[in-house]
C-alpha cells in the first residue's frame, strides 16, 4: 500500500518519456543511475522513483534529486517487491513512452533519449508510431573485455563502428541504404543474436532473436498501447519483467530498433542478489517455470491471431512459412529457458542449492526433454558434457564421490611472510619452526582464502571436490565444513601439500590455487571443454570471406573496416565445430594482472596492460604460475611428476613433457607481484628536449610490441608531455632531486633503461633488447642496487 506520494507542484507537463525506477536499499549505486538521467541531452522526460521500503539512506538521496529537479518524483511505500513498485509507478506516469531502469549501477548513455526520440519521430512523421522500441545495451561485468581494455576491438566496438557508418546514411533516408545492402540484410536476418535487433527497421513480434533479450531496461513501451491492453507487471517473485515484455510484445503492431548505445547494464559478482538462500531457490525455480508457461500460452494466442490474419489476407505462402517459424520459435524458447534458467542459473549452482530444488529442476528438465526436438536436445547434451543431463545427480554425496575436477587450495600468507620462504625444503628447521599451530594461524590470510572458497562455490561447474589444509578447514563456517565435497588435509609445505593432494584426489583433472586470484564462474566449464577438445572457434575464415563477398558486400567497405569485417564474420558465422581428437595434458587460462594490491569486493577491475603477461605469453620458460592451469591427472602420473621447492622448474617440466592449449579470455584476475611487476623500467631524466621530441619519444615507447614496462619520468619534463601519456597507469612522476638514484631504487623491474638524450625507438627495439640481455646472462652488465642498467644507446 502506498502511504506517501511526493510530486512537485505546478502546471501539468506532457512528457515524451517516463522512466520508472524501483529502489530498495541502493544507497551505494543509485546516484550514478540518477546522474545518467540528469545528464541526458534530451530533457523532455519525467522520472518516477519508487522507494520500496528502503532501510538505508536511499530516500535521502532521492529527496535531494527531487528537490533539485522538478521532473523527478517519488512514491514511498512499504516493501512489496519490484513488480509491485513498478505497478505503483505505472499508475501515475504521463509520458508518451515508458522506460525502466534499475538503480543498482545501471545507467543510460547521455544521448539515449535523444536518439530514441529521433527514431520515434522518424516513424511518427510517416504516420506510424512504434509500440515498442528496442535499444542497444552494453553489458559489463568483471569478465567483460570492454571493462578491462578500452583499446580492445571487442564486439561493442565493432557495433559502434557500424553505427558510425550507419549514421551517415541516417542523415539521408534513415535505414533505407543500410537495409538494401545485401551484406547487412543477409547477415542480420540469419544471425540469431539479439545484439542486432537495434539495427532493424521492422521487427515482427515472433522474431526469434527477442527470446534472447528478455530485459526490459533497453526498451521503451508506448503508454497508449499499455493502457489499451490494460497490462501490469505480473506479481511473480522472478521473471515478472520477461512476462510483462512478451505479454506486451505479442500485442504490438509496430516494433523498431534504435542502433545507438542506450543502456549500460552491470552484472554484479559480489552482489547479495547473486547468493540466493536455499529457501528462495525453490521459489525462483517455480517462478521461472510459471513465467515460461505464461509466455508460451501468450505466444500460442498470438499465433492463432496471426494465422487468422494471414488467412484473411490470402497470404498462403507466408502462412506456410509461419508454421515452420512457429515450431522453431517454441523449440528455441524451450531451449533458452532450459539452458539459461534451469541449468545455468540453478543446477550449475549445485552446492548452493538444496536437494528439494534440485529434484524439482530434474523433473522440469525431463519434462522439457519430452517436448524439445531431438536435435536440440542433442545440442544441450553436447554443450553440457560435464553433467549427465539425461540423469541429473541430485544427491550431494553422489556428486562428491564422482568429481571431475579436484581443486587444491594451498595456504596463502600475508605479503610479509612468503610461503616460499617459510616452507622450503632448504629450511633445516622445517620440522621445528612451525610446530606451533597458533604461529601458523597468525600468518595465514584466512580472509583471503575464505573469499577464494566463496568464488569456488559460485562456480558453474558442480562436479568438483576441494582439498584444503586442516588449518584453513578449522577456520571455515560450519555451512562450508558440512559440504560433502570439501576435504581437509595435513599441511607441512606447499609442495608437499600439492603432491599429497595429487595422490588423494578423485578428480580426473587438478587445479591448484596458491595465490590471490579471482576467476569467472565459467572458468572450470571452459577449461573442461577445452582440455577435452570441445572448441567453438572458426576454422574456415577465408572461405567465410569469400562467402560474404559472394552475397554482395562492398569490397571498399572491407578495406575501410577490416577489423569490423573480420570480427563480424566470426560472430555471424560462428558454428559449433565437431569435437577435436586432441586430448590436451593441460589447459592454460592466462591470468591477467589487475591494478591494485588486493582482490576486494569490487565489481570492476582494470587490467594492467604493462605487466609480465606479454613475457609469459611469448616465452613459456618465464612462467612460474600454477594457478591458471587445469592439469590432467593421468598426465602427472604418466610422467611421475612431483612438485618441488622450485615451482618455476616444475612448470618448465610440464611445458616440456605435455601437450597444452590456451584459453584467450579474461577468466582469471590476479594481484600477484611477480606478474604485476614490469620487465623493464624506463627512466627518463631531465634533458634538453622540445615538447614535440618528448612526446615523440613517449609515442615510440607506447607503440612497442613489447609492453611489459613502466616509465619513471623526471618532474621537469611533466609539463612538456601530452596529458594522455601522463594518465597512463604505468607512468610515475618523480622529483628532480637526486632523480637517477631515487628512480633506480623505485624501479620495479630487474632491467632499467636509462634515457637522458632525445631518442626514438622502433616498435620491436624493447623486445630485442630484453631478450638479448636474458640470453646473454654472462655478458658484463652495469649493476646498481641489484638493477641491470641498460644504456639508452
Amino acid at each position: 500500500m502506498i502511504y506517501h506520494v511526493l510530486f512537485s507542484g505546478g502546471i501539468k507537463i506532457t512528457y515524451r518519456f517516463s522512466i520508472i525506477i524501483p529502489a530498495y536499499n541502493v544507497e551505494k549505486y543509485i546516484s550514478k543511475s540518477l546522474d545518467s538521467l540528469v545528464n541526458q541531452t534530451f530533457q523532455n522526460f519525467e522520472v518516477i522513483l519508487v522507494n520500496d521500503g528502503s532501510t538505508d539512506s536511499t530516500q535521502d538521496i532521492i529527496d535531494k534529486y527531487c528537490e533539485k529537479y522538478p521532473n523527478f518524483k517519488v512514491i514511498v511505500q512499504e516493501n512489496q517487491g519490484v513488480a509491485n513498485a513498478r505497478n505503483s509507478a505505472l499508475e501515475v506516469v504521463s509520458g508518451d513512452y515508458i522506460g525502466f531502469l534499475d538503480p543498482d549501477g545501471d545507467y543510460f548513455v547521455p544521448d539515449a533519449f535523444y536518439n530514441f526520440n529521433e527514431i520515434i519521430s522518424f516513424h511518427e512523421n510517416r504516420n506510424v508510431s512504434p509500440d515498442l522500441v528496442i535499444g542497444s545495451q552494453i553489458t559489463i561485468d568483471t569478465w567483460s573485455k570492454i571493462n578491462h581494455d578500452p583499446s580492445n576491438r571487442n564486439f561493442k566496438n565493432i557495433l559502434r563502428s557500424i553505427v558510425n557508418f550507419r549514421n551517415k546514411l541516417f542523415k539521408i533516408k534513415y535505414f533505407k541504404q543500410l537495409s538494401n545492402n545485401r551484406f547487412f540484410k543477409y547477415n542480420f536476418h540469419y544471425y540469431k543474436s539479439a545484439k542486432f535487433l537495434p539495427f532493424e527497421n521492422e521487427i515482427v513480434p515472433h522474431d526469434k532473436r527477442i527470446i534472447w533479450t528478455m530485459l526490459i531496461l533497453n526498451k521503451m513501451f508506448k503508454r497508449e498501447k499499455l493502457l489499451e491492453i490494460g497490462l501490469k507487471m505480473p506479481l511473480l517473485t522472478h521473471s515478472s519483467d520477461a512476462v510483462f515484455l512478451f505479454s506486451f510484445l505479442y500485442k504490438c503492431d509496430k516494433i523498431v530498433g534504435c542502433p545507438y548505445d542506450f543502456l549500460i547494464y552491470k552484472k554484479r559478482i559480489f552482489s547479495d542478489k547473486s547468493s540466493l538462500s536455499q529457501e528462495s531457490n525453490l521459489d525462483s525455480v517455480n517462478a521461472y517455470y510459471e513465467s515460461y508457461n505464461i509466455i508460451l500460452k501468450s505466444f500460442k494466442r498470438y499465433s492463432n491471431n496471426y494465422r487468422q490474419f494471414l488467412e484473411n489476407k490470402g497470404k498462403n505462402n507466408d502462412l506456410k512459412n509461419f508454421e515452420i517459424d512457429y515450431l522453431e520459435y517454441i523449440d528455441l524458447l524451450r531451449f533458452k529457458e532450459l539452458q539459461t534458467l534451469f541449468i545455468d542459473m540453478t543446477y550449475r549452482l549445485f552446492w548452493k542449492t538444496d536437494v528439494k530444488t534440485l529434484i524439482k529442476v530434474k523433473e522440469i528438465i525431463l519434462e522439457f526433454k519430452k517436448k524439445i526436438i531431438p536435435e536440440t536436445w542433442e545440442n544441450i547434451v553436447n554443450s553440457n558434457r560435464d553433467i549427465d543431463i539425461d540423469d541429473l545427480v541430485v544427491d550431494p554425496i553422489k556428486m562428491a564421490e564422482n568429481p571431475l575436477i579436484t581443486i587444491v587450495l594451498d595456504n596463502i600468507y600475508f605479503d610479509n611472510y612468503s610461503k616460499n620462504e617459510n616452507y622450503s625444503n632448504k629450511d633445516s628447521n622445517l620440522n621445528t619452526k612451525f610446530t606451533n599451530l597458533n604461529y601458523i594461524r597468525n600468518k595465514i590470510d584466512f580472509k583471503l582464502l575464505k573469499r577464494i572458497i566463496s568464488n569456488i562455490y559460485n562456480s558453474h561447474f558442480p562436479a568438483f571436490e576441494l582439498i584444503v589444509s586442516n588449518d584453513l578447514f578449522e577456520e571455515l563456517d560450519e555451512s562450508i565444513q558440512n559440504k560433502k565435497n570439501i576435504h581437509p588435509m595435513e599441511y607441512k609445505s606447499n609442495f608437499d601439500f600439492k603432491n599429497k593432494a595429487i595422490n588423494r584426489s578423485k578428480g580426473e583433472y587438478l587445479f591448484f590455487i596458491d595465490q590471490d586470484i579471482l576467476f569467472s564462474p565459467n572458468l572450470f566449464k571452459e577449461m573442461f571443454d577445452k582440455i577435452n577438445g570441445i572448441d567453438y572457434s572458426i576454422n574456415l575464415f577465408k572461405e567465410k570471406i569469400n562467402e560474404v563477398k559472394s552475397i554482395g558486400f562492398n569490397t571498399k567497405l572491407i578495406k575501410k573496416f577490416p577489423n569490423i569485417f573480420m570480427d563480424c564474420i566470426k560472430l555471424f558465422k560462428g558454428v559449433f565445430n565437431k569435437k577435436s581428437k586432441t586430448r590436451y595434458d593441460f589447459i592454460i587460462s592466462p591470468m591477467k594482472s589487475v591494478l591494485g594490491d588486493i582482490i576486494a569486493n569490487k565489481d570492476e577491475y582494470v587490467i594492467n596492460k604493462f605487466s609480465k603477461r606479454y613475457i609469459l605469453d611469448s616465452n613459456i620458460i618465464e612462467d612460474s604460475l600454477i594457478s591458471d592451469k587445469l592439469i590432467r591427472k593421468e598426465f602427472l602420473k604418466r610422467i611421475n611428476f612431483k612438485f618441488s621447492h622450485d615451482i618455476k622448474n616444475d612448470i618448465k617440466n610440464l611445458y616440456s613433457l605435455g601437450e597444452f592449449q590456451k584459453i584467450n579470455k579474461n577468466y582469471i584476475l590476479s594481484t600477484d607481484k611477480y606478474l604485476k611487476n614490469p620487465s623493464i623500467s624506463i627512466i627518463i631524466d631531465d634533458m634538453k628536449i622540445t615538447e614535440k621530441e618528448i612526446n615523440n619519444l613517449l609515442e615510440s615507447i607506447y607503440n612497442q610490441e613489447f609492453n611489459s614496462f613502466e616509465v619513471l619520468l623526471n618532474e621537469n619534463l611533466k609539463f612538456k608531455n601530452d596529458i594522455n601519456y601522463l594518465n597512463m597507469s604505468n607512468i610515475k612522476i618523480l622529483s628532480n632531486n637526486d632523480f637517477k638514484n631515487v628512480s633506480i631504487n623505485k624501479a620495479n623491474a630487474q632491467y632499467v633503461l636509462y634515457i637522458n638524450i632525445p631518442i626514438n625507438y622502433k616498435s620491436n627495439d624493447f623486445k630485442k633488447l630484453f631478450f638479448k640481455f636474458r640470453i646473454n646472462k654472462n655478458k658484463k652488465k652495469n649493476i646498481i642496487n641489484n638493477k641491470i642498467i641498460i644504456n639508452n644507446k
